[in-house]
């Protein structure tokens, strides 16, 4: 079984370029996470980025550029071994 994934990167900021850049591209995507105080960690692989979400710029509030990544494969480890 697979995965969603949602991302929440700073409007105007490099790493949300760097993600738009793949988005646009169609790139093949790979994850991996690791929660250092807890152990815990996750791999997604054959990853692909679904939707680059709505950008709420006017009025008082901005909202954060929001990126949603799919994978096929999630492998995720809890605790340490």
């Amino acid at each position: 079984p697979g995965r969603t994934v949602n991302i929440y990167l700073n409007p105007g900021s490099q790493d949300s370029a760097y993600v738009q850049g793949l988005f646009n591209s169609n790139a093949d995507i790979t994850l991996s996470w690791t929660q250092i105080g807890t152990f815990e960690a996750a791999i997604g692989t054959e990853g692909v980025i679904t939707n680059a979400a709505a950008m709420n710029r006017a009025g008082t509030t901005i909202s954060d550029d929001q990126f949603t990544f799919e994978f096929n494969s999630w492998t995720a480890t809890k605790g340490s071994n």
